[in-house]
């Protein structure tokens, strides 16, 4: 194809960059895309999604573009419709998250009330009861506070709370905790670390992160110990 039947393929909106890569690729410039994705024109006016992969070669002893175009407009549909669901799920997260949060601290703040002031008019079972119920709404309270931060994470307004903290401590500490987990597997965690590795974190998070790591690496592991290095 001639360069001008061949840009009559392409959508209005990416015939710009595609007439430039392949200025570029016939200059013989280092920076350029091999392989991108543009919208396309089907003979029928229909606009697709196409992967191009193109790159220069001799044809006839004249330079030429060889272009390998794939039609992935299935494929773009699916991933729109991924990122639509992913933003539904996380609404639904935190509007689930803080309808939850408002029962949950009208029934935590009564049952303070109760063993505070009311202490006394309630016998042994009765205050057995409702310090049961407390400690089930504290923890409910923190398994929503977790949705809620994940709905966070995932969005696209998150922002760090980061503090100047020793990491190397934190992975010692977080080892720690988990010994009991290793030692009913057999396992045996060995640590090569620095002593002083200082940054910027956010310490609840970066704590969670090493945790879920070694416990899927224990949980997994089949060999008995489980070496770290960082």
């Amino acid at each position: 194809m001639r360069p001008k039947e061949f840009l009559n393929l392409i959508h209005p909106d990416f015939q710009k960059v595609v007439n430039e890569q392949s200025v570029k690729k016939q200059a013989g410039e280092k920076e350029i895309l091999m392989q991108y994705q543009i919208k396309g024109i089907t003979k029928s006016g229909k606009i697709i999604w196409i992967e191009n992969y193109s790159r220069s070669i001799n044809y006839e002893g004249r330079p030429a573009n060889l272009a390998i175009m794939i039609d992935i407009t299935e494929k773009k549909k699916a991933e729109e419709e991924l990122i639509n669901l992913n933003k539904l799920k996380s609404e639904l997260l935190t509007r689930t998250s803080h309808e939850l949060k408002t029962p949950l601290v009208s029934i935590k703040g009564y049952s303070d009330l109760l063993l505070e002031l009311y202490k006394d008019k309630f016998n042994d079972m009765a205050l057995s009861s409702i310090r049961q119920i407390k400690r089930g709404c504290e923890k409910l309270e923190k398994t929503v506070n977790n949705i809620l931060n994940t709905a966070y994470l995932e969005s696209d307004h998150v922002k760090l709370n980061l503090t100047v903290e020793n990491l190397s401590f934190l992975i010692k500490f977080v080892i720690n905790d988990l010994k009991g987990l290793a030692l009913t597997r057999n396992h045996e965690i060995i640590i090569d670390i620095l002593d002083n590795m200082v940054l910027k974190i956010e310490k609840e998070r970066i704590y969670d992160v090493l945790s879920n790591l070694i416990i899927n690496a224990i949980k997994y592991e089949r060999y008995g110990f489980i070496t770290y290095k960082f």
